[in-house]
C-alpha cells in the first residue's frame, strides 16, 4: 500500500486520526486532536517514525462529534486488552466512555460498510461475548451460557483449582481469585481461601502496576518502589521503542539525554563534557555510520 503523509490544507477544526501497523497497515491506536502537533506528541503507544502511517479519519467536525467518532472506532475495531480486538487503546474513547452510547445513524451505515466482509473467528467471539457480558438480554445470556461457562472451565483449568468451585463464584470473586493466580504468588491450593475479604489488588491502582511490571519485564518489587514519576519515565521509554535494561537506566535524566547515552555508548560524564557544537557533531557522526570511539575522536 502506497500511503502518502497526511494533506493538512484539508483538515479542518476537530479530527479523528489513527496510527497503522507498518507491517499490515491495520490500525492499532484512534485518538482525536484540535491541532496536527497533537498527533505526535506524547501518547501511551508508539508512535509510527513512518508519518505515512498516521491518517486522519474524520475531521471537520465539532469537539462533541469528535468524541463521538472516536467511540465508534474503538467499539467497531476493539481493544487488545480487553481482548476485543486490535486496537491498544486502554479506554473506550471521549471524555465519559462509551457504555450506553447512541450511535447516530451515519455511524450505523460506517458500521455497516466497514464490517461487510468481516469475519471473526470462534475464539475473537467467545472474547467479545465475555468482554460485554453484562449487557445482553435474559434470553441472550442463556443462549451464551456455554461459552462462558468453556473459558471459566478452561481459566480454572490453568490455574489449577476446582473448576466447579470456580465456575460457582461471583465475578468479582473471579477477578480476586485470577489478581492471585497472575500477581501474589499464592500456592495452588490457597488460591480459593478466603474470598470474602477486599481484594486488595484493586486498591491504588495495584493490579495495574503489578501489569505493568510484567509488561515492561521489570521485577515487581523494584517496580513498586518507584516514584510515580519515574514509573512514568518508564512508560515513555517503552513507548518510544526501548526495552529491556535501557528502561531503568539513568531514571533521572530526561529522555533526550538518555537516549543519547544509550545511542552514542557513552557516560553521562562524557557527554555532558561535550558542548553544544561537540554534541551536534557526535550526532552528525552517527547519523552517516560512524559508531564507538569515532564518534568522539
Amino acid at each position: 500500500m502506497d500511503l502518502q503523509p497526511i494533506d493538512w490544507s484539508k483538515v479542518e477544526c476537530c479530527f479523528v486520526y489513527c496510527y497503522l501497523r507498518e507491517k499490515d497497515h491495520t490500525p492499532y491506536y484512534v485518538g482525536i486532536a484540535k491541532r496536527r502537533d497533537r498527533i505526535t506528541a506524547h501518547h501511551t503507544v508508539h508512535i509510527p517514525p513512518n508519518r505515512a502511517n498516521i491518517r486522519v479519519m474524520r475531521s471537520g467536525i465539532t469537539h462533541k462529534e469528535a468524541q463521538d467518532w472516536e467511540q465508534f472506532y474503538i467499539a467497531h475495531y476493539g481493544r487488545k486488552d480487553n481482548g476485543t480486538g486490535i486496537l491498544r487503546n486502554q479506554t473506550d474513547g471521549g471524555e465519559t466512555g462509551g457504555l450506553g452510547r447512541v450511535w447516530s445513524e451515519e455511524m450505523r451505515r460506517a458500521h455497516a460498510e466497514i464490517a461487510k466482509g468481516r469475519k471473526l473467528s470462534e475464539a475473537a467471539k467467545a472474547k467479545i461475548s465475555v468482554a460485554n457480558k453484562g449487557n445482553f438480554t435474559p434470553k441472550q445470556r442463556q443462549a451464551l451460557e456455554p461459552v462462558w461457562k468453556k473459558l471459566g472451565t478452561e481459566q480454572a483449568e490453568k490455574m489449577g483449582v476446582d473448576v466447579d468451585a470456580y465456575l460457582a463464584l461471583p465475578q468479582e470473586k473471579k477477578r480476586m481469585v485470577i489478581d492471585r493466580f497472575k500477581y501474589g504468588g499464592y500456592k495452588f491450593e490457597d488460591l480459593m481461601k478466603d474470598l470474602n475479604g477486599e481484594n486488595r489488588y484493586e486498591r491504588g491502582g495495584l493490579r495495574q502496576k503489578l501489569g505493568a511490571a510484567e509488561k515492561y519485564e521489570i521485577d515487581p518489587e523494584v517496580y513498586l518502589a518507584l516514584s510515580d514519576k519515574h514509573r512514568q519515565k518508564i512508560q515513555e521509554r517503552f513507548s518510544a521503542g526501548m526495552r529491556g535494561d535501557r528502561l531503568m537506566q539513568h531514571l533521572d535524566l530526561d529522555m533526550r539525554t538518555a537516549r543519547s547515552l544509550e545511542r552514542y555508548e557513552c557516560t553521562l560524564e562524557q557527554w555532558n563534557s561535550l558542548t553544544k557544537t561537540q554534541k551536534g557533531t557526535v550526532k552528525s557522526r552517527w547519523q552517516k555510520g560512524k559508531r564507538g570511539s569515532d564518534l568522539f575522536s
